[in-house]
């Protein structure tokens, strides 16, 4: 299921790719027009055009997660 917050665990969760998604860490704190996570391997962000869509997937993302996001 798919929340449209973060929180802690999303913090957390890019720990670990900290200077790749250093942008996206400090994003999800504003305001954006598209925010879902599932707090353990997906979280999507699209703060408005023109700018990118981000995406953070663990590595062992399952197929399933992926299309619970759609």
């Amino acid at each position: 299921m798919m929340d449209t917050y973060v929180d802690e665990r999303d913090y957390k969760l890019l720990e670990a790719d900290k200077y790749t998604f250093f942008v996206l860490k400090l994003i999800m704190g504003g305001e954006c027009k598209l925010l879902l996570s599932d707090h353990k391997s997906l979280i999507l962000c699209f703060t408005g055009h023109p700018f990118p869509v981000w995406i953070w997937t663990s590595d062992d993302a399952s197929q399933e997660e992926m299309e619970d996001a759609l």
